[in-house]
């Protein structure tokens, strides 16, 4: 279970999308673990499948993870423009006035300063699109011109187990005297857009993650340095330099005149599956 909750905050907090799969373990012989974890993304009100990681284990040693894509996968990763930097001499918007109606598309979005997160959510909490995923700037990222490996966290709060309180038990009673419990939990109360609850369970996770950055640093491909990161965020707090969203292309198009916005990168597009969120 620890080891499966590793991996599942590190995609978390290192993938825009990540918090949108989960990690299945099986044991194998000699006291191995395998768990695959699904790579997915959300384009429009769809999530769809984009690859998978096979990470094994023998005892608490862990192998190099193995990805594996499916379909065509861009060479070219997206990234955000970190503030200051200017115009990268590329730009999504074009893309997005020449694709048709009744498209829709997720997109990395950058900003010209860095926002508060109540500031994001209020950027976008009044169009129709959806919020997936929040860059936080950890002190690493300043200097880069394209910040193409993010550190963030989801628009909801990263819960954890202890987080939950227990709720009710219901105990049903079978054939030939066989039973089933069912327990019920439910986690703490959390209004859309509030900042602190984001902060500290994305902090917390963090923590959690650097009792075993070994682990989560060989599941990333490269060293996480979290000590580092969550001093940064301990001095500085958690602001944003970029955003990853969903929705009409149309609709996210009109970002082009919000002044606050410096750049969009497009990551996929896909025929309309759109409900609003207006």
């Amino acid at each position: 279970d620890k080891w499966r909750s590793v991996i599942d905050y590190s995609m978390t907090v290192t993938d825009p999308y990540g918090q949108m799969g989960s990690t299945v373990t099986n044991t194998t012989a000699y006291f191995g673990l395998e768990a695959t974890t699904d790579m997915n993304k959300m384009v429009g009100d769809e999530i769809i499948k984009v690859g998978e990681i096979e990470t094994d284990f023998l005892f608490s040693f862990m192998f190099v993870p193995q990805v594996t894509y499916l379909g065509a996968t861009s060479i070219d990763k997206p990234g955000f423009t970190y503030p200051g930097v200017g115009s990268r001499g590329y730009s999504g918007w074009e893309q997005l006035e020449k694709i048709h109606e009744g498209t829709v598309v997720s997109a990395y979005v950058s900003f010209a300063d860095l926002l508060e997160t109540e500031q994001v959510f209020s950027l976008f909490g009044n169009k129709d699109m959806r919020l997936l995923w929040l860059a936080v700037d950890t002190g690493f990222e300043q200097g880069q011109e394209v910040v193409t490996e993010p550190v963030g966290f989801p628009s909801n709060p990263i819960w954890h187990e202890d987080d939950f309180t227990f709720a009710s038990r219901k105990e049903e009673k079978g054939l030939f005297g066989s039973q089933t419990v069912l327990e019920s939990h439910s986690s703490p109360d959390y209004e859309v857009g509030e900042g602190k609850p984001l902060h500290t369970q994305f902090l917390k996770t963090l923590r959690f993650l650097q009792e075993h950055e070994r682990k989560a640093s060989n599941f990333y491909m490269r060293d996480l340095e979290l000590s580092e990161r969550i001093e940064y965020l301990e001095k500085k707090g958690s602001k944003h330099y970029g955003a990853v969203i969903t929705g009409p292309s149309k609709e996210i198009l009109k970002l082009k005149d919000e002044a606050v916005i410096s750049d969009l990168e497009i990551d996929e597009v896909g025929f309309w599956n759109w409900n609003s969120t207006e």
